[in-house]
């Protein structure tokens, strides 16, 4: 079996990365195929870039500063896919720990990605509403578990940006 990784990632945030990258590999019990993605205006557009060009059974969209907490996050990940469900877990960052509501960390098989819509904020909302639109429900599984280092290298989290990526994920619903 082999994982395909989708990692946007921008100038300046090499460090990120290389920690992200070195992670996955040390928590990953598969082959890894990594598609890095620069240059996109969004998390959306680099995820949608990439999905064509895996290769690997189950594809994963990442983020450059996000990384599995411990071992058990793929073979957790790979039992709610095996039943034909996307898995849910927990996402932690420094002041406060969210998830479990809809898939915030994104990973599916291969075959069912379908384009979400090219935000920087709601498109892992957006691949949540595909995938149930799909019989393809969320599922808690437990140790799907990620750190969120969240790099202010070239993030805009202004609550305009956000208020607008929502208000565009909302028209295309």
């Amino acid at each position: 079996m082999k994982l395909t990784i989708v990692c946007p990632s921008i100038r300046g945030r090499e460090v990120e990365l290389s920690r992200t990258i070195d992670a996955y590999e040390r928590r990953t019990p598969v082959e890894i195929e990594w598609i890095i993605e620069r240059g996109h205006s969004t998390c959306g557009a680099a995820w949608n870039a990439g999905a064509p060009k895996a290769t690997g059974e189950i594809l994963h969209m990442a983020a450059d500063d996000i990384e599995p907490e411990s071992d058990a996050w793929f073979p957790a990940a790979l039992a709610a896919i095996e039943a034909d469900n996307v898995p849910l877990g927990w996402v932690r960052e420094d002041t406060h720990t969210f998830g479990r509501d809809f898939a915030r960390v994104v990973i599916c098989r291969r075959e069912w990605w379908r384009d979400v819509v090219e935000l920087q904020y709601w498109s892992d909302n957006h691949f949540d509403d595909l995938m149930r639109a799909d019989g393809h429900l969320p599922t808690v599984a437990e140790g799907f578990d990620f750190y969120h280092r969240r790099s202010l290298i070239g993030r805009d989290d202004s609550p305009e940006r956000v208020e607008r990526d929502r208000l565009a994920y909302q028209t295309a619903r």
